[in-house]
């Protein structure tokens, strides 16, 4: 999409994503105060990484001069046979890079139909990055095929002064030439700004912030001249000698290390230069072909980084794995306890849902989920006290903070931040019980200190959980239908007075209304198991009815009712069921889209595909001969 455009100086985070690295702190950023302030809870608002997650990734400063050096020596004749691919990947990654600051036409982009699916750049982060890698890529191997001779590789004619027969005669004047270029740019544009930066930074940044700018912002851009440099002096001594490829790698690979956030504290931020300065003596060996003790110098720059890392006081941050179920939060281990695979959720900050994806605990909440309108609509309508049109920046966030943002297009422009508090989580539940207990949400966690009056507690400690009683179970079996024509129109049924969700279904399908009768007693159905693919359960059913399992109808999902392949409708508008007949059944549910498999497939003969080029390659050059 074309939402939250990031700033032309933002290319330079791609670049130099450790210039961009500061703490996580909600005062940095105007209206996440008050919601801390006043409603209290545990928030991360910011990445450690830096800016550049905004934007999905980041390449480092040498990839850019390997496409460049590349690109000039691959417009010479004799390297001809990659200038089309390098200029495909330049220009596929720079117009993605402009479309993300706004620039027309570029921007368009975001509005096509396959592209505008979501509003975040990030998304967009491994396309471009892909393409970047592989300018740089296509430009080392143009490099290495490139000759020393002085003269054009082909044997064919060149014009007197032809800019490509001046590369294809003088190759390292490349390296000299991109080298040039893009060292004036740095100097001129990041590096003379971050001085102004770190002279005024008392003044610029609060004080959490500025002791980062010396050793973040100046700092990362003083590592990103030196790769440069020392990435001109590796590519130079490549193409004038013959030598040198391994000290390239080694220098793009010591890029990325110093690009990957560590957590630091501001002053242990400095002791990164330690093992970086280590590694610029590992290339200067690779150049100086001198490999045993470059490899000797490696262990000293793995023992640097190891100790620094274990004895820093902070780091990635803590050093703590949330995942370890030996140091899981207790309430984590009570939840995953409680029978019936009952959903919980979160607010506050306490239990964000891609954490409880990855805890294992099951929640409704999303954050920038690909959940269809169906579920969209219904949380708009149904799961908050205060139904409104919002932003997209806040209807793909359905996390359990209080703030959302109201579409209004005079004040709130997309990528800012919302500053209006609609309603706090416990009134949108208090409010909206019915929904939540349709869905099967029988835990509700808050932080210390938050009351929720009418439910009962049933944990108090780190955290506080309360119950829902009347939480509707996971799966059951309901003997009564009604018809809808659509699913608006069922999900309004669904909640509306004096409907009972557990005994009756609203469908939209004409078929299922027949053979289905009311029974006095209730059918019996039990989840025996449950996975994020397949979910089987069994059913006891005392007449025909419809299974109702509480999950999102979702386009991929089949089913088998006592191994036949069955139908799965949509119920209430929003989730699955599947009718069962008088009796006992096993009921197994199994995710396996078509665009799953159309994908594999195309990902299988692009596979074989290429096997066969390169195959096909090998065996005709040996039939032609080295010569050819």
């Amino acid at each position: 999409g074309s939402q939250a455009l990031m700033n032309w100086q933002t290319i330079y985070a791609i670049f130099t994503p450790s210039a961009t690295v500061f703490p996580s702190d909600p005062e940095m950023v105007a209206g996440l105060t008050p919601l801390v302030k006043i409603y209290g809870g545990f928030y991360r608002f910011l990445p450690t990484n830096g800016v550049w997650d905004s934007l999905g990734g980041y390449t480092g400063v040498l990839s850019v001069y390997l496409a460049v050096v590349g690109f000039l020596l691959a417009i010479s004749v004799n390297k001809g046979r990659l200038r089309g691919v390098s200029l495909f990947f330049i220009i596929f990654a720079t117009s993605i890079i402009l479309k993300n600051i706004g620039i027309r036409p570029f921007i368009w982009l975001g509005n096509l139909p396959l592209f505008d699916q979501v509003w975040s750049l990030r998304w967009a982060g491994p396309v471009w990055t892909f393409a970047i890698s592989m300018t740089g890529a296509i430009g080392l191997e143009v490099v290495l095929r490139s000759t020393t001779s002085g003269k054009a590789g082909t044997g064919d004619p060149q014009v007197p002064g032809n800019i490509s027969a001046y590369f294809d005669e003088k190759p390292y004047m490349a390296a000299v030439f991109s080298f040039i270029l893009l060292f004036g740019l740095y100097v001129s544009l990041p590096l003379l700004p971050s001085v102004m930066l770190v002279v005024k930074r008392a003044e610029l940044f609060n004080a959490n912030m500025a002791p980062f700018v010396l050793p973040s912002i100046l700092g990362g851009i003083l590592v990103a001249l030196l790769v440069l440099t020392f990435g001109f002096l590796a590519v130079f001594y490549l193409l004038k000698n013959k030598k040198g490829a391994y000290a390239v790698l080694a220098l793009g690979a010591l890029e990325l290390w110093w690009a990957v956030p560590r957590g630091y504290g501001s002053a242990w931020m400095s002791f990164k230069w330690v093992p970086f300065l280590v590694g610029l003596v590992i290339v200067i060996l690779f150049l100086m072909e001198r490999r045993r003790e470059a490899f000797t110098m490696a262990l000293v720059f793995f023992a640097a980084v190891l100790i620094i890392d274990s004895t820093s006081p902070r780091g990635l941050p803590e050093k703590f794995d949330p995942f370890d179920t030996s140091r899981r939060a207790p309430y984590v281990e009570f939840l995953k306890t409680r029978p019936g695979n009952y959903r919980s959720v979160g607010s506050y900050g306490v239990l964000f849902p891609n954490f409880a994806s990855s805890l294992g605990i099951m929640d409704l909440r999303y954050v920038n989920s690909i959940t269809p309108a169906t579920y969209h609509d219904f949380r708009t309508m149904y799961l908050h006290k205060d139904p409104i049109q919002e932003e997209p920046v806040s209807s793909l966030w359905f996390t359990g903070r209080p703030e959302r943002c109201k579409v209004d297009r005079e004040r709130i422009k997309p990528g800012f931040v919302c500053e209006e508090f609609i309603s706090p989580a416990e009134d949108d539940i208090k409010e909206r019980l019915r929904a939540y207990s349709l869905l099967g949400v029988r835990y509700i966690i808050f932080p210390k200190g938050h009351e929720m009056a009418d439910f009962p507690l049933i944990y108090e400690d780190e955290v506080r959980i309360y119950e829902n009683p009347a939480a509707l179970k996971r799966a059951f079996v309901v003997h009564e239908v009604l018809k809808a024509d659509s699913y608006e129109q069922a999900q309004m049924m669904a909640l509306g007075e004096g409907f009972d969700p557990g005994k009756t279904a609203v469908i939209e399908e004409e078929d299922a209304l027949s053979g289905i009768e009311p029974v006095k007693e209730m059918s019996e159905a039990v989840i025996k198991e449950y996975g994020p693919a397949k979910v089987v359960v069994e059913v006891d059913a005392k007449k025909p009815g419809v299974l109702v399992l509480s999950d999102l109808h979702y386009p991929g999902w089949r089913v088998e009712v006592n191994g036949e392949k069955g139908s799965i409708l949509r119920v209430n508008g929003l989730v699955r069921g599947v009718l069962v007949e008088k009796g006992k059944s096993v009921v197994e549910f199994s995710y396996l889209p078509g665009s799953f498999l159309v994908g594999s497939g195309i990902s299988l003969l692009s596979v074989v595909a290429c096997l066969f080029l390169v195959a096909f390659r090998r065996a005709h050059s040996f039939v032609e001969g080295p010569d050819k």
